[in-house]
């Protein structure tokens, strides 16, 4: 009689063993999935990144389209510049033509004894509207040079400006190539304890087994004696 009520209480644990396992096996199971869904969110991160990564990609090429016309544009106020630069250069040689017919006059006023004194107030009148031309000339050159000026001011302002966003956006581009870095490493941490987590549970169920072997061996002894 008490080698069959220890054979019993000696199933039962057995039979409580062996629930434990269950358990345990179910555990695995749910970490698993745990895992899976995991790795299935950093699946779905990976073309979210490589989104961003191609709206920026676009948003940079727009900008050096918009820089590109802004250099274009200079360059035909540069031309219109030097358009007007040569129509100055004209109105300079009619002006000397004018002044050529004018010292011919003189020297013809000097033929007659009689009038020459009426010549050389002639002449006098003329060399001073040719010294007044000189001046608008020289008013005209210099406000065409003030706004060659500012136009170069305004187009190095532009491209110091278009040089300032693109590094800021290389700035917010590594800043988030960090954090997408960083949140990859904590996902790689978190299966790393995952899995320590499943050896320590292995290691349990090798001890649980171990110790049924032993019951048994004793069982096996106590049925000998």
């Amino acid at each position: 009689m008490q080698h069959s009520s220890q054979q019993q209480q000696q199933q039962q644990q057995q039979q409580q063993q062996q629930q434990q396992q269950q358990q345990q096996q179910q555990q695995q199971q749910q970490q698993q999935q745990v895992a899976a869904a995991a790795a299935s969110s950093q699946a779905a991160a990976v073309p979210a990144a490589s989104d961003d990564r191609q709206r920026q990609q676009q948003g940079n090429q727009q900008q050096q389209q918009q820089q590109q016309q802004q250099q274009q544009q200079q360059q035909q106020q540069q031309q219109q510049q030097q358009q007007q630069q040569q129509q100055q250069q004209q109105q300079q040689q009619q002006q000397q033509q004018q002044q050529q017919h004018s010292s011919s006059s003189s020297s013809s006023s000097s033929s007659s004894s009689s009038s020459s004194s009426s010549s050389s107030s002639s002449s006098s009148s003329s060399s001073s509207s040719g010294r007044q031309q000189r001046q608008q000339q020289q008013q005209q050159q210099q406000p065409a040079a003030a706004q060659q000026q500012q136009q170069q001011q305004q187009q190095q302002q532009q491209q110091q400006a278009a040089t300032e966003q693109l590094q800021q956006q290389q700035q917010q581009q590594q800043q988030q190539q960090q954090q997408q870095q960083q949140q990859q490493q904590q996902q790689q941490q978190q299966q790393q304890q995952q899995q320590q987590q499943q050896q320590q549970q292995q290691q349990q169920q090798q001890k649980q087994q171990q110790q049924q072997q032993q019951q048994q061996q004793q069982q096996q002894q106590q049925q000998q004696q």
